[in-house]
């Protein structure tokens, strides 16, 4: 499902954010249109959220929101995305890969089909889709991927994840000299433990532990990692960086 207002040539600039209805992706999409980019938001299955999210861009008169719907957990999707946002927009300025699923079980219990889901959500696909994108990414753009504090910091009960985002932390400064003839900077965010609907099932005593072990005492709220985002997409010069905002996560003892 495609939806939106078509943009004429005084719109402006355009984002592609997935995994945009929920969370850290919908603070970027809120904060991109803020600025009046058209942003095409991609999500899987949410389509109440992506309700909220189309009210709320109301509030954004100059920026345009495009819904794209589409599952990107199999290596097909990635085509299949990228077909649909050039289809869309001929051109980019600003790419935000933050899909991503997670499965807690622990590492003898992760079944074949299981991890290669993770794999593909968090990390095949957002490359296939960068691969498919890049020759049509406009010069000064912006590729920033979400990978997160996980991939730094070890977590037995989410392996797979950690990987995946692990890969995303790297292919910030993989992906450099692939997007620097186009003029483009690549930068990965790796958040801390943030107020999305991930966590909420978290017990008083396991967020008490966890913020035990964070300098500022407390979750990050999405808006915060939105600030990251946008300090890049203001920023030329930062590129090839994994940006933790992580309130100083493992470091709370000095």
């Amino acid at each position: 499902m495609t939806e939106g207002m078509l943009m004429d040539e005084k719109t402006g600039k355009v984002a592609v954010v997935t995994g945009s209805t929920k969370g850290i992706g919908r603070a970027i999409a809120l904060a991109l249109l803020e600025r009046g980019f058209t942003v095409i938001a991609n999500y899987g299955h949410d389509d109440a959220a992506a309700a909220r999210l189309e009210e709320e861009a109301k509030r954004s008169p100059d920026g345009r929101l495009r819904l794209v719907r589409m599952d990107l957990s199999t290596p097909d999707s990635a085509d299949a995305f990228a077909e649909a946002v050039l289809e869309l927009e001929p051109a980019v300025d600003v790419v935000v890969l933050n899909a991503g699923i997670t499965i807690r079980k622990g590492f003898t219990e992760m079944t074949h089909e299981e991890y290669r889901r993770i794999m593909d959500t968090n990390l095949n696909v957002p490359y296939f889709i960068l691969q498919r994108l890049h020759d049509h990414m406009r010069r000064d753009g912006r590729v920033i991927l979400v990978g997160g504090g996980v991939g730094i910091y070890p977590h037995a009960t989410v392996t797979p994840y950690g990987l995946s985002k692990a890969g995303m932390n790297y292919l910030a400064g993989a992906l450099v000299k692939e997007f620097k003839d186009v003029g483009v900077t690549v930068n990965t965010i790796a958040p801390g433990f943030t107020e999305t609907d991930w966590q909420s099932g978290k017990t008083p005593e396991v967020r008490k532990r966890i913020n035990g072990k964070i300098a500022a005492g407390r979750f990050a709220e999405p808006e915060e990692i939105a600030g990251m985002a946008m300090a890049i997409v203001d920023n030329g010069y930062v590129n090839g960086s994994v940006l933790k905002v992580d309130g100083g996560y493992g470091l709370e003892r000095g």
